[in-house]
C-alpha cells in the first residue's frame, strides 16, 4: 500500500456508485480509509435528506472490507472554511494516527475546492471509471439522484447511478 490513510470527504446525499468508485480506490491505496460524512448535524432538507448515521449505513450495506474504513462526522461552519478544515485535520488525526495520508477525490466542479485546502495530504485525482460508454464518477450527481428520488422515490428503481443495496435502502425508507 502506498499510504497509510486516504481520506475521502462528501455529503453522500445519497451513497452512490461515483461515491463507492472513490472509497474503493482509496482502499486500494491506503491501509485505511477515513470517510469524512459532511453535514453531519445538518436538519433534514431537500439538500441533506439524510442523517449521518443514515448515510453511514447506507455506506456499510455497499463497501468491502468494513474493518479498513472509518467513519467521522463533521458539521457544516458557515463562514468559516478555516474552522471545518481544522475540524477535519483533527478527525482524521485521530483515526488516522501517523503515516503518510491521502486525500482522494473527483474535481468535478466548484463544490470540490476543498480538495485543495489539506497541502499536507497528497491528492489523489480519479478522473472516474469507464462502464460500458459511461464514466461513473463524473456521471453520478447526487443533486439530480436525490431530486428525482424525493419527487418519486420510484424513480429509484431506474437509476443507473445507485447499487442495487442503495435501491433497496432508500425503497425502506420511503416506507
Amino acid at each position: 500500500m502506498k499510504f497509510k490513510t486516504a481520506v475521502v470527504i462528501g455529503r453522500f446525499q445519497p451513497f452512490h456508485l461515483g461515491h463507492q468508485e472513490l472509497i474503493e480506490s482509496a482502499l486500494a491505496l491506503a491501509e485505511r480509509v477515513v470517510v469524512v460524512v459532511g453535514s453531519a448535524c445538518a436538519a433534514r432538507s431537500l439538500r441533506n435528506p439524510f442523517t449521518a448515521d443514515e448515510r453511514i449505513e447506507m455506506m456499510k450495506l455497499n463497501l468491502p472490507e468494513p474493518d479498513r474504513v472509518r467513519y467521522v462526522r463533521v458539521r457544516d461552519y458557515f463562514y468559516n472554511d478555516s474552522g471545518w478544515i481544522n475540524e477535519v485535520r483533527e478527525k482524521v488525526r485521530e483515526e488516522a494516527g501517523s503515516g503518510t495520508t491521502a486525500i482522494v477525490g473527483h474535481d468535478k466542479d466548484s463544490t470540490s475546492g476543498y480538495l485543495k485546502w489539506f497541502p499536507e495530504w497528497e491528492r489523489v485525482e480519479l478522473a472516474g471509471k469507464k462502464t460500458g460508454a459511461t464514466n461513473v464518477t463524473t456521471t453520478c450527481h447526487g443533486t439530480e439522484i436525490r431530486e428525482s428520488y424525493l419527487r418519486d422515490e420510484k424513480s429509484t428503481s431506474i437509476r443507473t447511478e445507485l447499487s442495487i443495496a442503495t435501491k433497496s435502502w432508500l425503497m425502506e425508507f420511503a416506507s
